[in-house]
């Protein structure tokens, strides 16, 4: 499988600012989490339907009772959508 450029950016970038606040990421995907028992912290960095790029989105999914997926419990979208159009301003 080929990952393209700007998502290697993305991975590069998430690994280093949030893997030494012990966020891990959630297999493959975009989503980078902390589990604090009851409750869990969410960045996600939500790719467009229409152009390559990123959303950053942060929430905090309550784990009040067993389930198997994550709700954005409180969330907020942290950023407009930064395009890419090349590797210098995507890490702007």
């Amino acid at each position: 499988m080929v990952i393209s450029i700007h998502n290697k950016l993305i991975n590069t970038a998430a690994r280093e600012i949030l893997k030494p606040i012990n966020m891990v990421r959630k297999g493959q995907s975009r989503l980078w989490l902390d589990d604090n028992g009851w409750w869990v912290a969410i960045a996600e960095f939500q790719p467009s339907q229409w152009s390559k790029g990123s959303y950053l989105n942060v929430a905090v999914s309550w784990q009040w009772y067993p389930r198997a997926d994550y709700a954005f419990d409180l969330a907020s979208r942290e950023s407009a959508f930064v395009e890419f159009e090349n590797e210098e301003t995507f890490m702007l």
